[in-house]
């Protein structure tokens, strides 16, 4: 394009493909239709077909975000003139925007349902309710969830590509409380069997009951007594189970929604600090627990501030339930050195 010579035009279908791909070639691309490239005759199609480009452009950053969000970062911002051609909310829909940003950090961590070690931490900015999935281009730092932290970002939709030439965040509030004052003593602890839509929670209420609370062997009370040489415990009840809608999916929303059913019941809710959530599977359950590093917020309907360790746990056992609830504790996973023997096979040391 910056080869024209003087007179010269380019048509629509030369700047612009059906399967464009690639969000830097688009972007250039609208921003050579902006600079006045187009033949006279295309400037008007242009003009029809801005808002479609825009929202390709914006499915293909978002994707982009995800893979790579070094190069997400240092896409070219968009001109004024098509800036202009937008009203403010399409603006805000389409369109990223590159700044700081602060709010409260959320650590997600999940495990897969095949093979429980297959897990993943997901990382959230919460900004006064509305959370953004942050990218960034090496492994992110695992501390508690609950600091507010401020970034350096892109954002677009709900998600934010972390500047690449900058600490991943900077924390400027540490979350209230420590693990070391908090994690000590009786935990109170409420469990919520759930159903979802259809798909039935098999678990009953005396089957769950004994699995958390009870002091006999095989249970997470009993493992947490034991493994914290008796300074702590878990202390509590299970209610419901009450029954979602079937399109609850997120794990948010799951935890919500479960915490509402259990107020509607008149369940103190905010008396307790560990809210265990069981499900059944469904077919966007694609883990067998998940949960919150540290201590998530959320605002009661009486305008309460909740803090609370929350899990979603499908698969309702000791093994997920107890693990889940070492990551509420504040814990991550433990590490091990792997050795190898002469052949490649992994040995003990």
């Amino acid at each position: 394009i910056s080869g024209l010579n003087n007179g010269e035009c380019i048509s629509f279908n030369q700047l612009f493909s059906d399967d464009e791909n690639d969000v830097y070639k688009l972007t250039d691309s609208i921003i050579a239709a902006s600079e006045g490239n187009l033949c006279f005759s295309d400037k008007l199609k242009f003009r029809f077909e801005l808002k479609n480009l825009l929202e390709n452009r914006k499915d293909l950053l978002l994707e982009l975000i995800e893979t790579n969000p070094a190069k997400a970062f240092m896409i070219k911002q968009l001109p004024d003139d098509i800036l202009s051609r937008l009203s403010s909310r399409e603006s805000m829909d389409l369109i990223e925007k590159k700044d700081e940003f602060s709010g409260e950090l959320e650590i997600v961590h999940t495990h897969g349902i095949d093979n429980f070690e297959d897990s993943e931490f997901i990382f959230y900015l919460n900004d006064e309710g509305k959370r953004h999935s942050l990218f960034y281009n090496d492994d992110l730092p695992v501390i508690d969830s609950g600091a507010k932290i401020g970034i350096t970002a892109l954002a677009l939709g709900d998600k934010m590509a972390l500047n690449p030439e900058d600490a991943p965040f900077r924390i400027l509030e540490v979350p209230p409380g420590s693990p070391a004052s908090e994690n000590f003593g009786p935990q109170n602890t409420l469990v919520i069997l759930a159903n979802i839509g259809d798909n039935v929670m098999s678990t009953t209420v005396e089957e769950a009951r004994d699995l958390v609370f009870d002091n006999a062997e095989r249970s997470v009370n009993d493992y947490y007594e034991k493994n914290s040489y008796g300074k702590m415990s878990l202390v509590g009840d299970v209610v419901g189970p009450y029954t979602l809608d079937e399109d609850v999916c997120d794990f948010f929303r799951i935890i919500d929604e479960s915490i509402n059913a259990a107020l509607f019941e008149g369940i103190p809710v905010a008396e307790y600090v560990n809210i265990v959530v069981g499900t059944p599977f469904t077919e966007c359950s694609d883990y067998c627990g998940v949960t919150i590093i540290g201590k998530m917020s959320l605002t009661l309907p009486n305008g309460e501030e909740f803090r609370f360790r929350g899990s979603h746990n499908p698969c309702f056992s000791l093994r997920t339930i107890g693990h889940e609830l070492g990551h509420g504790f504040g814990v991550d996973h433990a590490n091990l050195y792997s050795c190898l023997d002469p052949e490649g096979q992994f040995t003990p040391y």
